[in-house]
């Protein structure tokens, strides 16, 4: 087969105006049905997320499919025949070589809980909001389980969980106590079947907060989000005053300054164990307001072509 060049355009900047949808996308040049993209829409959110979804070739297996209980996750991304390219609104130009593409909506769900992230296996999508997920069928979009955090006595705290991927049996979820001072991130896992929580991985105060992890190349990859906005924190001049008791949040004393500074956002790769070995900031490119606001990357993905 030819190499084919996926081509996403970056000026999904549209608002959508009807709340969270899922919508399953194919390519219409590809001969192979099973060739979908899943993408996340949010109201509000100036992007769209693009996850690869599925088989992209029946010779393929699976991201999800690749990984056996007694190793590391799995590398494999898909198809290497498959590339994606931003449009030239957000490189400059378009790669040589590169064929433009066109894709459409083929399915769309109605998912309240598709707020914060999607991750995918060969049935089955998980959305992923602050404190809940979702298991839905992928051929029609019917919930057939959930997880919630509660506030049980297990003390799982559940603040703010964002974007997932699904390696094997077991889902990777992002993690951050967002906008609790000082941040902390973790990764929390769950069993696909049971929607079990079975694990976790604390970051503890790293690098800012968790937003998205992915598993390539035999590495972890992991975006670390600061941000721009104004959010409590400590009173320099009475640093004791915002230490109280659970429950009460309401009287400390604390005052507004920047969360973290959007451009100490970083890319971090990871060995299997979660310890970092490499880091990155992020390009003007991306960091610029008309981009990201005041806000940060709050999803990522490697492609099957090698590229973030």
């Amino acid at each position: 087969m030819d190499k084919e060049h996926i081509h996403i355009p970056c000026s999904a900047n549209a608002k959508v105006a009807a709340g969270e949808t899922v919508g399953i996308f194919k390519n219409i040049t590809a001969k192979n049905e099973k060739n979908l993209r899943m993408f996340i829409m949010k109201k509000g959110l100036y992007f769209i997320l693009a996850i690869l979804a599925g088989l992209l070739c029946s010779s393929s297996v699976s991201h999800a499919e690749s990984h056996h209980d007694d190793e590391a996750p799995s590398a494999h991304h898909g198809n290497n025949n498959i590339s994606w390219h931003w449009d030239k609104k957000c490189t400059g130009s378009v790669p040589a070589g590169a064929t433009v593409v066109s894709i459409v909506e083929v399915q769309r769900f109605s998912v309240p809980t598709a707020n914060q992230g999607i991750a995918v296996d060969r049935d089955h999508f998980y959305a992923i909001d602050n404190r809940v997920i979702t298991k839905h069928r992928r051929d029609n979009g019917v919930e057939v389980a959930r997880w919630e955090w509660t506030g049980n006595s297990g003390r799982i705290l559940v603040i703010h969980m964002d974007g997932g991927v699904v390696i094997g049996d077991k889902l990777y979820v992002a993690h951050s106590n967002w906008d609790e001072w000082p941040m902390t991130s973790s990764v929390e896992i769950f069993d696909t079947e049971t929607m079990e929580h079975i694990g976790t991985h604390s970051f503890g105060e790293r690098w800012g907060s968790l937003t998205w992890i992915d598993w390539y190349d035999g590495y972890w990859w992991a975006v670390f989000a600061n941000y721009n906005r104004f959010k409590d924190r400590p009173d320099p001049a009475n640093p004791d005053g915002y230490d109280v008791l659970p429950g009460n949040e309401d009287q400390r004393i604390s005052v507004k300054d920047v969360y973290g500074y959007k451009r100490r956002t970083a890319l971090v790769k990871m060995n299997r164990d979660f310890v970092r070995l490499e880091g990155w900031v992020l390009p003007d490119e991306i960091l610029i307001p008309e981009r990201t606001g005041s806000m940060s990357i709050s999803g990522g993905s490697w492609g099957p072509d090698g590229y973030l």
